[in-house]
């Protein structure tokens, strides 16, 4: 074996280690990697040398303080991080305002936004850290058709949706069958119903594991958006820029 392919064996051991928390002993750990009991016991000994993995009873161990240390800087900032110079040139290119956003609770939080490139409603309105209605906005419906059936159920529970413009839709079972939709087709629109005059693309940012993890809109106003750059481009755009971000964030594409 390959000292590159030993690395990687060994990463993913740690990985399942990590994942466990200690739920699995260290047998039944190894056992899923096939690895014999002196091989499990030498790579045990470095990982916790190094911090990486910590013993948490009698055959059972779980993540090291190196690793918590390293954890302090949570995926979304990882995610802010990569994909901010990405955004900023796109928006360039565009003159269009340009946002990341992810989950934060049941509501959709922008963790990037583009500089102002013209004055559009979306420039005037957005703002990093705020926070909106996922089942009215682009971003959020990518976020929610990612959901299992459960997940969306859960998000949309008992109580009515409230219309923010005329355009929002608020029929969870309309909702349901647009999020089926956005899910097959990759991408989602906000037409006018989160701001009357202002309409908004997105697409899904992938993980290493190939989970959406954010995703990536751009919004402009109206007419603007109608009559200067038709969809079928700004789709091209878009799922470049993401593809680019989810790479870097490990997905392999």
């Amino acid at each position: 074996m390959s000292d590159l392919s030993t690395l990687s064996r060994g990463l993913e051991f740690m990985r399942r280690i990590i994942e466990t928390d200690g739920e699995k002993t260290l047998e039944e750990v190894a056992r899923e990697f096939d690895l014999s009991s002196s091989s499990t016991h030498r790579l045990v000994s470095v990982l916790m040398s190094q911090g990486l993995i910590a013993r948490v009873g009698t055959g059972r161990y779980a993540c090291g303080s190196r690793v918590a240390g390293l954890a302090r800087q949570s995926e979304n900032e990882v995610i802010a991080r990569l994909s901010r110079p990405a955004v900023e040139a796109i928006s360039k290119k565009l003159k269009a305002t340009m946002h990341v956003g992810i989950f934060d609770g049941e509501m959709v939080n922008y963790i990037v936004r583009s500089p102002d490139q013209s004055y559009t409603r979306a420039s005037a309105f957005t703002k990093e850290g705020m926070q909106l209605e996922a089942y009215a906005s682009g971003i959020g419906k990518v976020l929610l058709a990612a959901l299992s059936n459960e997940e969306r159920q859960a998000y949309f529970g008992d109580d009515d949706l409230i219309a923010l413009t005329e355009h929002t839709v608020t029929d969870k079972t309309e909702l349901m069958t647009l999020l089926d939709q956005v899910s097959e087709q990759g991408f989602a629109m906000d037409e006018q119903e989160i701001i009357i005059g202002l309409r908004c693309m997105a697409v899904p940012i992938y993980n290493h594991d190939k989970h959406v993890a954010a995703a990536l809109s751009v919004n402009m106003d109206w007419p603007d958006m109608q009559s200067r750059l038709d969809d079928e481009y700004l789709l091209s755009v878009l799922q470049d820029t993401s593809r680019r971000i989810s790479r870097n964030l490990g997905a392999a594409l």
